[in-house]
């Protein structure tokens, strides 16, 4: 009819169509909440071929897993689904902080990178919204035990570049070493 809004993103070819992702309201209860949760993975998929071009590869957000139905979300604990409207509304805080960012430059690389973080985010969100708590956790541990290999592989290579002689004293330009021993020790007596 006319006048009435599409709930669900037309398709379009050209990733410069801005559409926030939903929000959970203050009234909403768990049967809105999962259809909140299916509006995401509507706006997830929307723009996730597109960013997945401008990264080069072609499952760099994967396809989440299809958000199931209503009884199954029902079972889930009250601390989890306040975990997926906390998580909603800061992937939203985080779109909304990039629209008035890039409003105007909504194309350039730095927004495809952001936008790029936050699709991930929000494929994450979904991922893990229905996994048992076992999952969950394991899930996090292996994340978290990534993150910090990563993290111990740049200070590793970060460190590496330091020079670690802080009085210069290693060889100098005439191949040999410098008379001067470097700053007295104040134990020797």
């Amino acid at each position: 009819m006319a006048g009435e809004v599409s709930k669900k993103p037309p398709r379009r070819d050209e990733p410069d169509e801005i559409l926030s992702p939903p929000y959970p309201r203050d009234d909403d209860d768990p049967a809105k909440l999962h259809a909140r949760l299916a509006d995401l993975q509507d706006w997830l998929n929307y723009y996730r071929e597109p960013s997945n071009r401008y990264k080069g590869k072609k499952d760099c957000i994967p396809k989440a897993r299809p958000v199931p139905d209503l009884e199954r979300h029902l079972k889930l604990p009250l601390r989890r689904m306040h975990a997926l409207v906390m998580q909603m509304r800061s992937l939203r805080m985080g779109w909304d902080y990039l629209v008035a960012l890039y409003e105007e430059e909504w194309t350039c690389g730095r927004s495809q990178d952001h936008r790029h973080s936050l699709l991930h985010y929000g494929q994450v969100v979904l991922d893990c919204a229905y996994l048992s708590d076992e999952m969950l956790e394991a899930r996090n541990d292996h994340a978290q035990r990534q993150c910090m290999e990563a993290l111990a592989g740049h200070l590793q290579r970060f460190m590496l570049k330091i020079d670690l002689d802080p009085y210069h004293e290693g060889e100098k330009e005439g191949g040999g070493q410098e008379d001067d021993e470097g700053p007295p020790d104040p134990t020797a007596t």
